[in-house]
C-alpha cells in the first residue's frame, strides 16, 4: 500500500472511531484526526473525496501546537527531531 492510501486509511479509521464514540450519530460534526506519519510527503495529490469528511483541510503541524489546553504533549519532540510530521485532518462528519 502506498503512503497516500495508508494516509486515508488512517484518517478514515479515525473518523469511523470518531462517529460512533458514544452509540450517536454524528455526522455534521466539526471533527479533527491528527496523522503522524515517518517523513513529509506531498498532499497535493490526495482525492480529498476519498476522505470521509465534507470541507475537508488538511495541514502540518508543529511541534509547539503538539499540546494539549492543559500543556500535557500530546506528541513528543524527539518524534519530529526523527523526521516525523503531523497532519492536521479537519472537516465535517459525513
Amino acid at each position: 500500500m502506498d503512503i497516500q492510501k495508508e494516509f486515508i486509511a488512517h484518517i478514515n479509521d479515525s473518523i469511523r472511531n470518531l462517529s460512533c464514540v458514544d452509540g450517536k450519530s454524528h455526522t455534521g460534526e466539526k471533527a479533527q484526526v491528527i496523522i503522524p506519519v515517518p517523513g513529509e510527503f506531498s498532499i497535493d495529490s490526495i482525492d480529498l473525496r476519498e476522505i470521509n469528511l465534507d470541507n475537508v483541510r488538511i495541514s502540518v503541524l508543529e511541534w509547539s501546537e503538539c499540546r494539549e489546553k492543559s500543556g500535557n504533549v500530546i506528541f513528543d519532540r524527539a518524534m519530529f527531531q526523527a523526521g516525523a510530521v503531523l497532519y492536521r485532518v479537519t472537516g465535517i462528519i459525513r
